[in-house]
C-alpha cells in the first residue's frame, strides 16, 4: 500500500515537472514567435492537469438532535487529462471542454461520530469526468475565460467502528452528480504551447446514504489546477 502512495505520488510530480519543463524549452525559443492572433486559439487541443482539490461535506441526519454535522473537509492533489475544441466566433473564443482525473490521493472525508459514538463514517475521494463550456476573450497570447458545465464524482462509502479504522461495512461506490463553474487564464507561449491556471467549484447534488441510518450528504469541492496543452 506504501509503494501504490508513492508511485501516485511520483506520477503527480512528473507531470507538474513536465508541464514546466515544457515552458522552459519554450521560453528558449520564445524570441523567434511573433504575437498570437486570434485565429491561433481556434481549434483541437489536449493536455494534462495537475490540481489541489479541497472537498467540504455536509451531513444531515434524520432524526438526530443537531439537524446538521459540522461541514467536514479534506485537501489532496489529483491529476487527468483534457481535450477540448476551441470555436472563433467574432472576437469571441467558444470553447467545449471534457476533463477526467486519473489518479487522486484515496484520502478520506470523515463525518463526526454518529448514531453511536462508537461509529465513524468516511467517504473516499473518486476520480471525476466533466464536461465543460467555455467563454473566453483572447488578448494576444493571452485568453482569459470563464466556464461553467456538468460534473460526475465516484465516492466511496466506508465505516469504522471504535474509531481504530477496523471496518464494520463494505466499501460502496456512490456516484454524485453535479454541476462545475469556474474560471482561468491561458498563455500560448510558443506555436501552439499553452500554459493554463485555472479555479473551479464543483456542487453535488444532495444523496441519501445509510450510515446505521439515512444521512443526507451534501458535498462540494473546490479546484486550482495548472495545465499544459498542444493545439493541434
Amino acid at each position: 500500500m506504501r509503494l501504490i502512495k508513492q508511485l501516485k505520488l511520483l506520477t503527480f510530480q512528473v507531470i507538474v515537472s513536465l508541464i514546466f519543463l515544457n515552458i522552459q524549452i519554450s521560453f528558449a525559443q520564445k524570441a523567434e514567435m511573433p504575437k498570437a492572433s486570434i485565429q491561433d486559439w481556434k481549434g483541437f487541443y489536449a493536455g494534462v492537469i495537475a490540481e489541489t482539490n479541497k472537498t467540504t461535506v455536509k451531513n444531515k441526519i434524520a432524526n438526530y438532535s443537531a439537524d446538521y454535522q459540522p461541514d467536514t473537509n479534506s485537501s489532496f492533489n489529483e491529476a487527468g487529462l483534457k481535450v477540448g475544441y476551441n470555436f472563433l466566433i467574432e472576437n469571441f473564443i467558444i470553447g467545449i471542454e471534457g476533463k477526467k482525473t486519473f489518479y487522486d490521493s484515496n484520502k478520506l472525508v470523515c463525518m463526526d461520530p454518529i448514531h453511536s459514538s462508537e461509529e465513524l463514517y468516511c467517504l473516499k475521494n473518486g476520480n471525476y469526468q466533466s464536461l465543460i463550456l467555455k467563454a473566453g476573450i483572447p488578448f494576444d497570447q493571452f485568453l482569459v475565460y470563464s466556464k461553467a458545465g456538468f460534473v460526475e464524482k465516484e465516492f466511496k462509502q466506508i465505516g469504522y467502528y471504535n474509531l481504530n479504522l477496523t471496518p464494520i461495512l463494505a466499501v460502496q461506490n456512490h456516484t454524485f452528480n453535479g454541476d462545475v463553474w469556474g474560471f482561468g487564464i491561458d498563455y500560448m507561449y510558443a506555436k501552439n504551447f499553452i500554459v493554463g491556471f485555472e479555479f473551479e467549484a464543483q456542487n453535488f447534488k444532495d444523496k441519501t446514504l445509510m450510515y446505521g441510518g439515512p444521512n443526507t450528504l451534501s458535498p462540494n469541492s473546490k479546484i486550482f489546477s495548472l495545465s499544459g496543452s498542444y493545439k493541434f
